[in-house]
């Protein structure tokens, strides 16, 4: 039922001593009976219905509505109806849907919320893109067409990996990702991966990919002018004798060769080793350490530069910072960027 506004339907009390006019009572609050005209005809006077501010378009608005909904408005709406110590909507208010962006509420309920509440968007996610996809951008994805392709696909991330090629070749691409976001009208990410601190196997004999066997133990050693081969590889990280232990693991290539750490020599700078599976090897093959805290730095000369005379230049909206491992690196990458910002 609507709340009538204060006085709209009530009769005013006559004052003491004063002679009551002899009218007749009003037939009820919710209808008011006038007295005849002289076409001896009856008019009928509604009650006043509160007045109401509309907020949102007066198309949001529906002039006659369906059965059930003749208390109820589809819009944003605000009353100057005084209403005592009028509180937010609660969870024990009528249920409120939206629908095409305008909340369905009762007058009741509107009546009972103050401005705010009722002025409130409704509860639906104004940026529904949660997801992006980080596409690696190299040789086979690098022309204009090519990267069109790639943005019409859903690609919103380009991702540039400093771990291979030059400052010339990696601008070459990002003019293009830019000539193709302005032929289409849309936008694009640019994400710089730094190489960051990589340890790396060594330089083979014959250049040539080695066979490593399931169950066969191979030697690490850190002298890196060694050339190696299925028995003996060198390893970029100085001190991997003295972080490793028995029992560690060592992951290589992308993780796809399993090292099981059997002993160490610090002084000799070897570890034995224990391969879990088999596979070839190549030069220069990327190497983890799970678990332990390398003594490396957080960003190299080569980041550096990248960071400052290639990302800072080209204001790019990402960096992918390779082999973190605590706060205070963070903050080292942000004061490098700073200083060249």
């Amino acid at each position: 039922m609507l709340a009538m506004r204060a006085g709209a339907a009530t009769t005013p009390t006559p004052r003491r001593g004063a002679s009551s006019p002899s009218r007749s009572a009003p037939a009820s609050a919710s209808t008011l009976i006038a007295k005849k005209r002289n076409d001896n005809q009856h008019r009928v006077l509604r009650p006043r219905r509160p007045r109401v501010v509309v907020l949102a378009a007066a198309s949001a608005a529906s002039p006659n509505p369906g059965p059930g909904r003749a208390n109820r408005t589809r819009t944003n709406v605000a009353t100057t109806t005084p209403t005592p110590q009028a509180s937010p909507m609660s969870l024990s208010s009528p249920p409120m849907s939206s629908v095409d962006g305008f909340m369905d509420v009762s007058m009741p309920t509107v009546l009972n919320a103050n401005l705010g509440s009722v002025m409130a968007p409704p509860a639906c996610d104004l940026d529904p893109k949660k997801t992006h996809i980080v596409c690696t951008l190299g040789p086979s994805s690098r022309t204009v067409d090519d990267l069109e392709d790639l943005l019409r696909a859903g690609m919103s991330v380009a991702r540039f990996n400093f771990s291979h090629g030059t400052h010339e070749y990696h601008q070459e691409t990002l003019d293009n990702v830019r000539v193709a976001c302005k032929n289409l009208g849309t936008r694009c990410g640019i994400l710089l991966d730094t190489k960051g601190p990589e340890i790396r196997t060594g330089m083979l004999d014959h250049g040539e990919p080695v066979m490593l066997e399931k169950d066969s133990e191979v030697t690490l050693t850190t002298d890196y002018d060694v050339k190696g081969n299925k028995n003996l590889i060198a390893v970029s990280y100085a001190s991997l004798a003295r972080d490793v232990a028995p029992g560690s693991q060592i992951l290589c290539a992308d993780g796809s060769i399993t090292f099981t750490v059997l002993s160490c020599d610090v002084g000799k700078g070897t570890v034995q080793v224990k391969c879990e599976n088999s596979a070839k090897l190549g030069e220069r093959k990327n190497m983890n350490l799970p678990g332990v805290n390398v003594d490396l730095p957080t960003i190299t000369e080569k980041d550096r530069n990248d960071l400052i005379n290639w990302g800072v230049k080209n204001k790019v909206d990402f960096v992918a910072a390779s082999f973190v491992r605590k706060g205070s690196d963070i903050a080292h990458i942000r004061q490098v960027l700073g200083e060249a910002s």
